[in-house]
């Protein structure tokens, strides 16, 4: 399924016995203007099952952190 900008998000039918792996790709940055200084956010990386009983966690929760470089100008 493509999700609203245009990027494939959802594999469909899974077989839980199968192995599925996915790649996470950062796009750009335009929301966070640099600064002088080096910017980090952190947050949390979860991938859920959707079941007509609920969802299911897929594996466990990781820690991102992205770093938008300071302003060189």
């Amino acid at each position: 399924m493509t999700g609203t900008d245009g990027a494939l998000e959802t594999i469909t039918q899974m077989n839980p016995k199968a192995i599925h792996c996915f790649s996470l790709v950062a796009k750009p940055n335009t929301t966070r203007l640099p600064t002088a200084s080096p910017q980090a956010f952190n947050v949390q990386l979860s991938a859920n099952a959707e079941t007509p009983n609920g969802d299911i966690p897929l594996g466990i929760i990781r820690d991102v952190t992205f770093i938008v470089p300071p302003n060189t100008d």
